[in-house]
């Protein structure tokens, strides 16, 4: 069996859709999308800070998701496969 591992610091995105992209030979090639959702009225969802995963053969759909609070400061997610989290702060 043979392992891939990859760890990936300090990528920059925003929370308006931004996307980050980890592709590494012989590691599963991830794209990580971060979105501040607000829902229009009538909706009664609270907004949410969610943080997608995405596969290059399927960009427009998410394989998973996670969410958190829109104040959060961290949010993550692990799929067993992939696993990643994104810290806000300012640059």
């Amino acid at each position: 069996m043979i392992v891939a591992l990859h760890f990936a610091a300090n990528l920059v995105t925003h929370d308006a859709g931004g996307r980050v992209v980890s592709a590494v030979d012989g590691a599963p090639a991830v794209e990580l999308r971060l979105r501040n959702v607000v829902w229009p009225p009538p909706s009664q969802n609270r907004p949410s800070l969610v943080l997608y995963v995405h596969t290059p053969d399927q960009p427009n759909r998410a394989v998973s998701y996670s969410w958190a609070d829109p104040a959060a400061k961290l949010i993550g997610i692990n799929l067993r496969w992939v696993q990643g989290s994104c810290t806000r702060g300012t640059r």
